[in-house]
């Protein structure tokens, strides 16, 4: 019995120890992508490899590296060579299945989107691009296009309703009338029998 009591003391020991650090691994696509960005800004380019699967494809404005080894390459060039950070935009990480988008200001240059897939809890792409400018409308088009909005009909300041909201007060009106029903024919029955 005190063998038993050891032995369980020991799993529940081993459960303990190994519990946290099960828990920190980032597995979620969420959870990789901000891990990436920490160990990014962090000039920790060993942990943001290790985000990254044996396959991973990186894809920049410039260049595409193609493995774990190349994006090794691109990551110590980015980090410890050129010592950008990439910013993280406010509210513009979204996340779509495995999916990851978001904005990054870099200390260097323009703004960049990037999309990332996570698979596993691993990087299997990143790519980044140069977030598109807005472009101006010419005069020319602007004004071709003042005679027709003003002919166009008023925007509505709400939409119609149809068919009402009643709450669904007639469909409970009709299941009480059922219960009523199927209790006033059990009593009949019994009346009959």
């Amino acid at each position: 019995m005190k063998k038993l009591v050891v032995l369980l003391a020991l799993v529940l020991l081993a459960v303990l120890a190994v519990t946290p650090a099960a828990f920190a691994q980032a597995t979620g696509p969420e959870q990789v992508i901000t891990a990436f960005n920490t160990a990014f800004n962090g000039g920790k380019w060993q942990d943001a490899l290790a985000l990254f699967s044996d396959t991973a494809v990186v894809r920049t404005p410039a260049d595409v590296y193609v493995g774990k080894g190349l994006a090794q390459s691109w990551l110590e060039a980015r980090i410890d060579v050129d010592k950008v950070k990439y910013d993280l935009v406010a509210g513009s990480l979204k996340v779509d299945g495995n999916k990851v988008t978001w904005e990054i200001k870099p200390s260097t240059g323009s703004n960049l989107l990037a999309e990332a897939t996570v698979e596993n809890g691993k990087i299997t792409s990143l790519v980044l691009k140069t977030k598109p400018t807005p472009t101006a409308v010419p005069a020319a088009a602007a004004a071709a296009a003042a005679p027709a909005a003003a002919t166009a009909a008023p925007t509505p300041s709400a939409l119609p309703t149809t068919g009402g909201n009643d709450g669904g007060l007639p469909l409970l009106w009709l299941a009480v009338l059922g219960v009523v029903l199927v209790g006033a024919g059990l009593a009949a029955r019994r009346l009959n029998a």
